[in-house]
C-alpha cells in the first residue's frame, strides 16, 4: 500500500484529500458499519503537508486540523469545558504568593537568627568562664 502512494504525484495525492485522509465508514453485506483506516496515515499526511506548503499549494485538510494551543499555557488552560487539572498547576499562583510573601520577610528572620544564636553563643561562653574562673574547680 505504502509503494502504490510512492508512484503518484504530488497534485494527485492533494486530489484525492480529504476523503484520502479521513477514516471511512462501510456497511458491511450483513448492514453492519465497518471502519476503514485512512489511505494515509498521520506521519505521511504531515509530510504531505510540508510538501505542498513548500510547493506553493494550498492544504486541503486544514478544517479537520486541530487549533493551535497558544505557546505558554497548560494543557488545562485551554480547554473549552473546565477540566480539573493538575494540583499543582491549580495552586501554583497561591504558591508563589506565599513564597513571595515569605521571601519579604526573609531578612527579618535571618537577623533575629543571627541574635539569638550570638546569645546562645555568649551565654554558654559566660557559664565555662564561670566554671573555669571559680575557686572550687581546683584539684
Amino acid at each position: 500500500m505504502g509503494a502504490k502512494h510512492k508512484l503518484l504525484t504530488l497534485a494527485q495525492k492533494l486530489a484525492m484529500l480529504p476523503e484520502a485522509g479521513l477514516p471511512q465508514k462501510f456497511m458491511t453485506v450483513a448492514g453492519h458499519p465497518k471502519w476503514h483506516a485512512p489511505k494515509f496515515s498521520k506521519r505521511r499526511l504531515a509530510d504531505l503537508k510540508k510538501e505542498a506548503l513548500a510547493a506553493g499549494h494550498q492544504w486541503p485538510m486544514a478544517e479537520y486540523e486541530k487549533p493551535e494551543r497558544p505557546a505558554g499555557k497548560s494543557f488545562h488552560e485551554t480547554r473549552i469545558f473546565f477540566s480539573k487539572g493538575h494540583k499543582d498547576e491549580r495552586l501554583r499562583p497561591q504558591r508563589e504568593a506565599n513564597i513571595a510573601k515569605n521571601m519579604a520577610e526573609m531578612p527579618a528572620k535571618i537577623a533575629a537568627w543571627r541574635e539569638a544564636k550570638k546569645a546562645s553563643k555568649s551565654k554558654e561562653t559566660s557559664e565555662l568562664q564561670k566554671i573555669l574562673s571559680s575557686d572550687k574547680a581546683e584539684y
